[in-house]
């Protein structure tokens, strides 16, 4: 009798529970359906490394291309479609948008990190490392490498080693000492040395650290490679165990 008791005691406090349950799930999703979005806030994740975009222009981008979401159901606003319009932003690398339970909307942003600057036809473009390419804006400054060019941008595999070949510069102790680059129409790279005359000739933007270190060698024992009373103009150190001095 006493086993009987307390299996229906059991049963009872188990029905008791998950009515409980449900009366609550109920209630969530009904204050759920009743939220509504109450404000925005934006994040840029990396705003001390890149400043290509400021957290005013993205609420822009959205009251202009998105249209409304101030106090409108959260269940109602296309998170998916927000991310998609921010993701058509060429400055911008990963977005992510929420809400949080108090109905705020939040947007966090990465933005890419350019290392070359390209000018083509008068017009700049901003390379990044994973050869995309977005053009610059007169409001933004970087300190990137510029890098004057002839013919097509290229594709993303030679846009992504420009990108790479600027970085290995400005991260090492070339920065201080290369002033220019340049390329011609087959997307073969040359710079310029701080206080030099002669242009050096890398090819394409591969194989870097050895092409640097030829330049150094060059640089360093410079005399054993100028004939007497000739100035080069050009020192080639696109090829392995070479240096073309012309």
């Amino acid at each position: 009798m006493k086993k009987t008791i307390n299996i229906v005691l059991y049963t009872l406090l188990s029905v008791i529970f998950v009515a409980g349950m449900l009366y609550g799930l109920a209630g969530a999703a009904k204050k759920e359906r009743a939220l509504k979005c109450g404000g925005l806030e934006i994040r840029l994740l990396d705003s001390t490394r890149s400043a290509f975009i400021t957290a005013k222009d993205i609420q822009k981008i959205i009251d202009r291309d998105f249209g409304g979401y101030l106090n409108v159901p959260v269940r109602s606003v296309d998170l998916h479609r927000m991310e998609l319009l921010l993701q058509e932003q060429g400055m911008i690398e990963s977005q992510e948008a929420y809400f949080t339970g108090d109905g705020v909307l939040h947007i966090d942003v990465t933005q890419r990190r350019p290392f070359v600057k390209l000018r083509k036809d008068g017009e700049l473009w901003y390379i990044c490392s994973q050869g995309k390419s977005f053009p610059v804006r007169s409001d933004w400054c970087k300190d990137i490498m510029a890098l004057e060019g002839s013919g097509k941008m290229g594709s993303d595999s030679w846009r992504s080693n420009v990108a790479k070949l600027g970085e290995f510069i400005l991260e090492s102790n070339w920065k201080n000492r290369v002033k220019a680059l340049e390329c011609n129409s087959k997307g073969e790279i040359s710079l310029k040395i701080d206080g030099r005359s002669e242009y050096f000739l890398l090819g394409q933007a591969v194989n870097l650290q050895p092409k640097f270190e030829r330049i150094s060698r060059y640089l360093d024992d410079g005399a054993s490679f100028v004939q007497e009373g000739r100035q080069y103009r050009s020192v080639n150190v696109e090829f392995d165990n070479q240096i073309v001095c012309r």
